[in-house]
């Protein structure tokens, strides 16, 4: 079976068993680990997007914001760093619909929410 194939046919068992979940329920939940571990699903999620489509997600990390000069709007990213804290990897995210109010930069926060493509050229991936 092709790759593509078996990612499509995965993705259609997820969403079934998903259908069954709870809203509380989430495909990846990390928000017991450490952000090390939060760092390497992030990694994966950024380099495989296809496969964490529409999957749940809840992970420790950083609220970072900034504003983009380029493209006149402000980004709301959740950041983690591996182990030693050289490397970060990080990934844009909307609030949930009626929430408005974003964390303080820097907080540590849990993000929990739904992977989804984004057609903006920062990360192409947000939550």
């Amino acid at each position: 079976m092709h790759l593509k194939s078996q990612r499509k046919k995965n993705r259609s068992l997820k969403q079934k068993k998903s259908k069954k979940k709870t809203a509380e329920t989430a495909d990846i939940d990390l928000s017991f680990g450490s952000e090390t571990i939060a760092y390497a699903v992030i990694t994966n999620i950024l380099e495989d997007p296809e496969s964490y489509l529409d999957q749940k997600v809840k992970m420790p990390g950083t609220f970072r914001q900034f504003y983009s000069e380029t493209y006149g709007m402000a980004y709301y990213v959740y950041v983690v760093s591996d182990a030693t804290a050289c490397c970060r990897q990080g990934m844009e995210f909307k609030l949930k619909e009626g929430l408005d109010e974003y964390p303080l930069d820097g907080q540590q926060i849990i993000l929990s929410g739904t992977a989804d493509t984004l057609r903006r050229a920062i990360t192409g991936m947000h939550i």
